[in-house]
Formats: C-alpha cells, sequence, structure tokens
C-alpha cells in the first residue's frame, strides 16, 4: 500500500535523524522498501493505462506519449537507485544488528514464521550474513503472513528481497564477467543463437559454437556472424 506524501516525508526525517536505534532503522528500512514495491506496482498500472490512451491519439499525441515513457523511466530509476541504497545500509549494519540484537530480535522483525526459523537461520549461516541470508538467499521474510502448508508461493518476495535484487542486478550490470556466458557450451542457453546490432539498425544472427570432436581431442569452434551481403 502506498504511503501519502506526508508519511514518506516523515519516514524520510526519522531515517536521517541518526540516532535511531538499528532495530528501528531496520524497521524504517523495510518499510521504505515495502513503499517502494507498492510504488512499483501503482507505476507500472498508472503508465500502461496513460501511455496506452495517448497512443490512441497517434501520430497527434507523439509528444505527450514520449513524455509519459520519460516520466516513467525517470521514477523507474530513482526507485532503483533508493532500493540499492537500502540494501547497501542493510549490508553494513548487518554484523552490528545481529550482534547487537540477536538472530530471534531479527527474525521477529522480518516477520518469519516460527516454522521457518530454524531453516531461516542456516541460509543465514550459510550466507554469512543474517539480513541477506534470511530475506533473499532463503526468500523468508514476511513467511508469517506469506506461506503455510497450503499457501507456498512461486517466487521469493519481500521488501528486503527486492531491494537486495535490485543491487544484485546492478552487480551483475556494472561486472558482467562475473558470471560464466551462459550461451557458452555447458550454460542454460547453449544452443541458442545470438543475435548482434549493425551499424544499419538491422541484426545478425550467430549460431552457438560447437563441440568438435577428433583424434586430438575436444575444442570449441565458434560459429561467424551472418553478416549480409
Amino acid at each position: 500500500m502506498l504511503m501519502k506524501p506526508e508519511h514518506v516525508r516523515r519516514l524520510t526525517e526519522l531515517a536521517n535523524r541518526g540516532n535511531v536505534e538499528p532495530l528501528i532503522s531496520l524497521i524504517i528500512a523495510r518499510r521504505a522498501a515495502r513503499h517502494l514495491c507498492a510504488e512499483r506496482e501503482h507505476d507500472r498500472a498508472y503508465y500502461a493505462k496513460h501511455i496506452k490512451a495517448a497512443k490512441a491519439g497517434l501520430p497527434f499525441t507523439t509528444s505527450k506519449v514520449k513524455a509519459l515513457e520519460v516520466e516513467k523511466e525517470a521514477r523507474r530509476a530513482s526507485r532503483r537507485k533508493n532500493f540499492i541504497a537500502i540494501a547497501d545500509w542493510l549490508h553494513r549494519a548487518d554484523d552490528y544488528l545481529t550482534i547487537a540484537h540477536g538472530m530471534e530480535a531479527i527474525l521477529d522483525v522480518l516477520a518469519v514464521n516460527s516454522v521457518h526459523r530454524d531453516e531461516a537461520a542456516e541460509c543465514a549461516c550459510k550466507a554469512r550474513s543474517t539480513l541477506s541470508g534470511i530475506a533473499f538467499v532463503a526468500g523468508l521474510e514476511d513467511s508469517a503472513s506469506t506461506r503455510s502448508g497450503r499457501n507456498q508461493p512461486d517466487f521469493k518476495d519481500g521488501p528486503l528481497f527486492n531491494a537486495y535484487m535490485r543491487q544484485f542486478e546492478q552487480i551483475l550490470l556494472d561486472n558482467p564477467d562475473l558470471l560464466p556466458d551462459p550461451f557458452a557450451p555447458g550454460g542454460p542457453f547453449y544452443g541458442v543463437p545470438t543475435y548482434h546490432p549493425q551499424p544499419d539498425g538491422s541484426m545478425a544472427r550467430q549460431s552457438a559454437p560447437l563441440v568438435v570432436h577428433d583424434t586430438q581431442g575436444s575444442r570449441i569452434v565458434t560459429r561467424k556472424i551472418e553478416v549480409s551481403k
């Protein structure tokens, strides 16, 4: 649920006071991240509706469509920046929160179901990070209200999970070599052709590499990009 602007301002004031207890800061961070999640859903519906309505008047509404798309992208970029700022604070505060308040207090604040607490603690231990282990690796944030024996979600979610996910995405965007090539032999997309933009705006196809076996052993043969002549 979206907060009213005055409530957002008040939450920001509390976060910037500098003398707030770490556990209270965690609660504030969760509330801020939850608002960003709600804002994202609101924006998706709002801009989809208004851009569709504006496009009905093309070509006379070209400038209006462009203005809406620019506004949508600006809000998305700002929201992403705020998500990442929350995740950065969570990483900095993780050890101190765990030492000062203990695992049980953090599990309470993250609303982890009592039946999931052993699993959450195990993930936190393996991840060597309490908050990201519970919210991102295990995905058990808010499990007291979203998970039960009869209600198992198909995907991870939660305000802090979304903050960590935006940070994870940004790390991969900034460091594309951290993960192996998914299109290489053994990768999940091996066999799928890739496409490369050309100066004239067209896309050139490149078939997947071949693994060749002969008397000298095995080797990978990279296909050439199929540029039209």
